[in-house]
């Protein structure tokens, strides 16, 4: 399946900026991207979203697949949802 969207490639060897383009109104940044995957190199396209930092493409360089990630919102969500209930007791 290959990378998924993350914020930097796990196991990146290299990587070179090979230009700019605007996707789905967000400015990227286009990189080539060298991975190791198992023992061998393998050469991605990257557009990083310059305000977000995240990736919206990803495709394999030999074209076995491209990945592009869509209706991208950002949002804050409430602490509210990371807290216990309040009649919350642990069970033993």
């Amino acid at each position: 399946m290959g990378p998924s969207c993350q914020h930097d490639l796990i196991t990146e060897q290299r990587r070179e900026r090979i230009g700019t383009e605007i996707l789905q109104g967000h400015h990227t940044t286009v990189s080539e991207v060298t991975v190791r995957e198992g023992s061998e190199d393998v050469t991605y396209y990257e557009w990083r979203a310059d305000d977000v930092q995240i990736p919206l493409r990803l495709a394999r360089k030999d074209g076995r697949w491209l990945a592009d990630y869509n209706n991208l919102r950002i949002t804050h969500l409430s602490p509210q949802l990371f807290e216990l209930p309040s009649n919350y007791h642990p069970i033993e």
